[in-house]
């Protein structure tokens, strides 16, 4: 009985050395609590600015539901294609030749070597592999003859 009320009695001591923090036997903190007084605060406790935007900030849009800015969609003609600053002309990537070519001849909606109409999906497959900005330089095929043009299979 003797020696149960020394460990509680060491416990005790213990708690009071390390600042009324629950500590184990030996005097460890108990694994899992934060005792830090600033995690003291953040545990449980909600921030006073939670909600509130940095100052000059708005949450809310200028634009009613609907509105869209009048250059939505509009391109502007003295910084746009080739007057761009950041225009790259042949030296383009992959996926941003293919873009531009969708975006300048269209999709395309038919196969120029079996003629079909009715296939899900149409590409531009490029002809001479050094992919050009010029139309010449690109044909409308099928997923399926694109496939066998790259294979080597078909030629045009």
């Amino acid at each position: 009985m003797r020696e149960q009320s020394k460990s509680i009695a060491q416990v005790i001591v213990h708690t009071i050395k390390s600042g009324g923090k629950p500590v184990d036997k030996k005097g460890r903190f108990i694994k899992g609590n934060h005792y830090s007084p600033i995690t003291e605060f953040k545990t449980g406790q909600v921030s006073p600015r939670k909600g509130v935007s940095k100052p000059g900030w708005t949450n809310k849009t200028s634009f009613k539901t609907g509105q869209k800015p009048w250059n939505t969609n509009k391109k502007i003609p003295e910084i746009s294609g080739a007057n761009h600053p950041s225009w790259k002309g042949d030296k383009v990537g992959y996926t941003a030749l293919h873009s531009w070519i969708n975006r300048t001849y269209g999709k395309p909606n038919v196969c120029q070597k079996c003629q079909i109409v009715s296939a899900k999906r149409f590409h531009w497959a490029n002809k001479s592999g050094k992919y050009l900005r010029n139309i010449e330089d690109w044909i409308r095929l099928c997923v399926s003859c694109h496939k066998n043009y790259d294979l080597g299979n078909i030629s045009l």
